[in-house]
């Protein structure tokens, strides 16, 4: 039975770097594989042993990776979380654990059950047969981030017997620790044994030349209203300015697009229905515009680099 225990942690956030430093990421790039593999980030060529990685430093901005033949490209826009760049686009484990807080294991026990539930994911073992197991399978991503897959431990990192937290678990008796896993290394953890007969994870063909970039404002969404559509267009063309910028611009770039996505009230008042009794509400409507880019532009923040043309 694994166990965990509270302890105060003070974190000193400040705004900004005092430094003036370029804006960058630090990612860590991983083979999983049983093989050595070569990777080349724009001019630069990495040798990546099997079953390691290493931290990789990128600025704010285009870059290009090259991997079997393949290439792709992105552009890094740092975030306060972590990334794992994955050249290989093999399948990662996103799996829970539930420790039970030391001193609580009365409480601990009753509750595990429950809070086992919640972390639990529908897994189709063959078409037909599905089976609901304490994990997700990564497939097919150049970028793992941890913003999406919220780990508490990271690809090199070991679940201990006891761990420790920050959490305030003064009214918990059970914590999740979540942990990102190479596929051979979950099935080392979870051993072969435990899992049903005949279980593997799906493996694919997909290459660096498949992935698709990322999509702020599709051509295909138009508003049938113009002054509407002047400003639609306007935020595609912010974004294309960002995905051209440098590190020694990005910020600036990146704030643009972020700060003023949103219509303005008088454009809104002519163009939508909310406002408007002449109008009536369609698929190309300014309110339905403005709720995707709403989450486009949240999914754009959570995520350090994304694949572009």
């Amino acid at each position: 039975m694994k166990f965990i225990y509270f302890i105060a942690t003070l974190l000193l956030l400040t705004a900004c770097d005092p430094s003036g430093k370029a804006p960058s990421k630090q990612f860590w790039m991983d083979n999983p594989t049983d093989k050595t593999i070569q990777v080349k980030i724009d001019s630069v060529v990495y040798d990546l042993p099997a079953n390691s990685g290493l931290t990789v430093e990128l600025l704010a901005g285009r870059h290009s990776l090259a991997y079997d033949g393949e290439s792709v490209q992105f552009f890094v826009k740092p975030n306060d979380q972590g990334c794992v760049i994955n050249p290989t686009l093999s399948n990662y484990v996103f799996f829970h654990e539930i420790y039970i807080v030391e001193g609580k294991e009365k409480e601990g026990n009753a509750e595990y059950e429950k809070m086992r539930a919640i972390y639990m994911h529908p897994f189709e073992i063959q078409p037909g047969d599905t089976i609901d197991v304490p994990f997700q399978v990564i497939s097919d991503q150049l970028f793992i981030e941890q913003y999406e897959y919220f780990w508490h431990l990271g690809i090199t990192e070991s679940y201990k017997n006891n761990a420790k937290t920050s959490a305030d678990l003064s009214r918990a008796s059970t914590a999740p620790q979540s942990k990102l896993f190479r596929e051979n290394d979950f099935y080392n953890y979870v051993g072969r044994e435990n899992l049903p007969e005949g279980f593997a994870l799906k493996q694919s063909n997909y290459k660096l030349s498949d992935l698709k970039p990322f999509v702020f404002v599709a051509d295909t969404i138009t508003i049938d209203c113009e002054p509407a559509q002047k400003y639609l267009d306007l935020y595609r063309s912010r974004f294309k300015e960002l995905l051209n910028s440098d590190a020694e611009h990005y910020q600036a770039k990146y704030d643009t697009l972020r700060y003023y996505t949103k219509f303005p009230t008088e454009v809104e008042k002519e163009c939508s229905s909310r406002y408007n009794k002449d109008r009536v509400s369609s698929d190309n409507d300014i309110d339905k515009a403005s709720v995707r880019i709403g989450k486009n532009l949240e999914k754009l923040g959570e995520k350090n680099a994304i694949v572009i043309n």
